[in-house]
This record gives structure tokens, C-alpha cells and sequence, in this order.
């Protein structure tokens, strides 16, 4: 019966078994370790971020359901329709004048009183072609009554009606920024007879201005309609189409009030979704997906230099030992070919183990 016997070297063999035996055992549970430690902190940066996210939902929700309580006061309050009716319908001019001073005293008291704590503002837009605020009147051109965001206001009804042509209307009246959401709600009363439109303004920092902060790594966010109209201010035309694209592949006109969404979009992005309760509009977050989630696939990158740098190190390591095994193998089975063909002594290796040093004695015994 033949021994079986390996076509490969001693060094051959070790490396191979500390491939199969050490190398692949390591990898495997570095590896299995690198997605568990990644997929329990992106999981983490995951409810982080849908936290941070619903919180500000929540805030924008807080900030509009005051600023639509305060508008609700004014549309229904009697005493205004009296003031407006008195304001178009009176012959005196000293009546008229009287009234509008007055509305425009309500108007500062409701944003005094209310929408003073994140800087709100509030304007009356008579059908007589004036802008009352708070604190002056200011004459205005008839033409935005062909305006779509006026018609889309009147037909809407007492219900608030969000444009950003509403905003530039005002920003071009009261020679402003466009930085801020508006919404406009129809004054009427008796057989839905048109009084004005009421428009509340706030400013956009109210709702955004952390979002370029570190917390949402300097992501971008847009509220808008569910039929794809745009309702806050964006940096570049690229950002609204961007965010039109999202609506339509995320399928976010499906989104129920106050349900959350957040997945990661084509290769680079991270974006989250709500409904508001407030006004039904859809509050979008954008954000690079990289830059979020750096933490983890840092980690993953470090794990896969550890794992290049072990294997390094270990063949280094096992091909120093092999050549420190095999070397006084090798001189010993050269010493005994040499011999084979001469009178010669054995000579004696310079360094080795115990056992080929007793092969060596051995072999000078028998011969």
C-alpha cells in the first residue's frame, strides 16, 4: 500500500493552510462584523435623521395652524365684513377712510398678538386694488386680478391657498425679498360676495433655517403640492426639478397626513417625505447620501485596509517561517545527493530544529 504523498512543498502547504484555516476564517468574520457594526449605524443615522425630520414637520405644522387660526380670526369676525362692506360701499369719504384705518389696526393687532413670534405678517388685498398691512396702504395695478394664483385663491375659497406667486406679488409691492411662504385665504360673506383676499406671510428661516446646518448636513428641503407646484423658495431652477422628479418616482402624491418616507434615491441621495397636517402640502428633504451616511462607509473602508494589511503581514509572516522550516530541509537533502555521489561527510547545518538534527546523525549512522 503507497503512502499518499503531496505534490506540494512544505512552504506551499503552509501558506495554503493558513489560507484556508486562518486567512478565510478572519475575513469572513471581519467581514460579517463590518456589515453588522454598518447596518446597525446607518440604522441609527437612519432614525436620527427621520427624528430630526419629524420634528421640524412638526414645527412648520405649529408655525402654519397658527398663522391659519389667526387668518380663520379675522375672516369670520363680523366687525371686519362691516369695516370692508362700509370701506367699498360707503359714499363718504371720510367713513371710508375711517374704516380703512381701522382695518388696517386689526391687521396690526392680529400680527402683534399672533404671528409676532416668528415674524408673520399679515395683508388685506381690497377689490378696490389696495394692499392694507399692518401699518400703511399701498396702491397695487389691477393686474394680478388675471393672475392664476388669484383666480386659483378666489376659486379655492376660505380655505388657505399657497402659491409662491403670491409671495413675489407682495415682494414686487413692497419692494422685498422673495424669501418667505404665502398663503391667501378669500374674505366673504352673504352669497359668497367677494370682500378681498387675506394673505399671510412668513418667512422662510422660520422653517429653514438649520437645515443647512451640520444636523442635516447641509441638505436641501422643499414643500410642495401634491400636484407638483413648488411652494417654498429654492436655491436653483435644478433643485425644484429635482424635487418634481422625487415627487413622481417616489410616488410621494400617495402620502398620507403625517406618514414618513425615507430611502435612499438613485446613487447619491438620501431623501425623506411627510404630509403636513397643517396645510396638505408635502415637505421633501434632499440630502447627499455620502455625506450622511459617512460614518458607516468609512468604517467599511477601514475594514477592508485592516483586512489587506493582515493579509499582508500574515504572508510575510508565514513565508518567513516556511523559509525558516524548509531552509536546513533543503540543505540537508543536498548534502545527501552531494553525498550519493561521493566519499564526503555530511556536514552539519548551521541552524535547525531538534528533529533535523537527528535526521542528520541518522543518516550518518546508516551510511
Amino acid at each position: 500500500m503507497k503512502n499518499k504523498v503531496s505534490k506540494l512543498s512544505i512552504k506551499s502547504n503552509m501558506i495554503l493552510l493558513i489560507v484556508l484555516y486562518v486567512l478565510m476564517p478572519l475575513f469572513i468574520a471581519l467581514i460579517i462584523l463590518s456589515v453588522l457594526l454598518q447596518k446597525n449605524m446607518s440604522s441609527n443615522i437612519r432614525e436620527s435623521y427621520q427624528m430630526m425630520f419629524q420634528q421640524k414637520a412638526d414645527k412648520i405644522d405649529n408655525v402654519i395652524e397658527i398663522a391659519n387660526y389667526s387668518s380663520s380670526a379675522f375672516i369670520t369676525d363680523d366687525k371686519n365684513l362691516a369695516l370692508l362692506r362700509t370701506m367699498y360701499e360707503s359714499g363718504n369719504a371720510y367713513e371710508r377712510n375711517r374704516a380703512q384705518t381701522q382695518l388696517i389696526g386689526v391687521l396690526q393687532k392680529d400680527q402683534v398678538s399672533v404671528l409676532t413670534g416668528f415674524s408673520g405678517e399679515v395683508f388685506l388685498l381690497t377689490k378696490n386694488g389696495k394692499l392694507l398691512s399692518s401699518n400703511a396702504s399701498y396702491e397695487v395695478p389691477d393686474e394680478y386680478y388675471d393672475s392664476d394664483w388669484y383666480e386659483d385663491a378666489v376659486e379655492f375659497g376660505q380655505f388657505p391657498y399657497w402659491d409662491m406667486g403670491i409671495n413675489r406679488f407682495l415682494a414686487e409691492v413692497l419692494n422685498g425679498k422673495e424669501d418667505a411662504f404665502t398663503f391667501g385665504r378669500i374674505v366673504q360673506k352673504y352669497k359668497n360676495q367677494n370682500l378681498g383676499l387675506l394673505l399671510v406671510r412668513i418667512p422662510q428661516k422660520v422653517f429653514w433655517n438649520d437645515v443647512k446646518e451640520q444636523g442635516f448636513r447641509k441638505g436641501s428641503m422643499v414643500m410642495m403640492s401634491e400636484d407638483g407646484r413648488i411652494l417654498s423658495g429654492v436655491e436653483a431652477q435644478s433643485q425644484a426639478e429635482q424635487a418634481l422628479t422625487v415627487l413622481r418616482d417616489m410616488n410621494l402624491s400617495d402620502l398620507k397626513t403625517d406618514e414618513f418616507l425615507g430611502s435612499k434615491y438613485g446613487s447619491s441621495s438620501y431623501c425623506m417625505a411627510t404630509r403636513l397636517s397643517s396645510n396638505n402640502a408635502i415637505l421633501l428633504y434632499m440630502g447627499d447620501y455620502d455625506l450622511i451616511f459617512e460614518r458607516p462607509l468609512k468604517i467599511s473602508k477601514t475594514m477592508m485596509y485592516f483586512m489587506v494589511l493582515i493579509t499582508i503581514a500574515i504572508m510575510a509572516s508565514v513565508i518567513k517561517v516556511s523559509n525558516y522550516i524548509t531552509k536546513p530541509i533543503n540543505n540537508l537533502v543536498k548534502n545527501m545527493q552531494f553525498i550519493e555521489q561521493s566519499d564526503s561527510q555530511l556536514k552539519a547545518g548551521k541552524h535547525g530544529f531538534r528533529e533535523i538534527l537527528e535526521l542528520e546523525n541518522s543518516f550518518r549512522r546508516a551510511r
